[in-house]
């Protein structure tokens, strides 16, 4: 499992749970984000071409094309940084508009490969933070919690909220 922090404490988020699948699919968001940052005629093609593909299976108006008329909706209507804003928003809306992304077939195997790799090797160094954590004050904490700030800091494409470990060693270093 993954250990994430929150308000100061570890919360466990097992492997292919869907709160683990949720930052997966956040996560492959961003990087076509990136790609359509870089080619935004390429990717919208593609999410239109994808599109069209799938409602030939569905009658239009059926909840069945429901998701897919939604997003045929949005690439017709938003500009690409609003399109980048909408599939990158870490929400519970961003979640529902995710589960039926146009957006597929744009990144290769590697990088969805290398995607899952990292946020398994995330679960070792979080469950160290929880280690550190529960570990008495004595002096080499503070070091340790600011060495492992700095690594996570270091992880492209990992956006993790380092306030609770700023929090900790604000009130450590009092």
């Amino acid at each position: 499992m993954i250990e994430l922090m929150v308000n100061a404490s570890v919360q466990s988020v097992p492997i292919d749970s869907q709160p683990y699948i949720d930052l997966l699919t956040l996560e492959y968001h961003k990087r076509v984000a990136a790609k359509m940052a870089a080619d935004p005629e390429h990717v919208i093609e593609k999410a239109r071409s994808n599109l069209h593909r799938w409602l030939l299976a569905y009658d239009r108006g059926t909840p069945e094309a429901w998701c897919f008329e939604e997003w045929e909706e949005l690439l017709n209507t938003l500009s690409v940084p609003e399109l980048i804003a909408v599939i990158t928003e870490d929400s519970d809306e961003g979640q529902r508009l995710r589960s039926s992304t146009p957006f597929v077939g744009l990144l290769s195997q590697e990088e969805k490969e290398e995607i899952t790799r990292r946020y398994e090797k995330m679960e070792l160094l979080m469950a160290r933070a929880e280690t550190i954590m529960e570990t008495a004050y004595d002096g080499a904490l503070v070091s340790r919690l600011e060495r492992f700030e700095n690594h996570l800091r270091s992880q492209p494409y990992i956006n993790y909220n380092l306030t609770p470990i700023r929090e900790l060693l604000a009130r450590l270093k009092l």
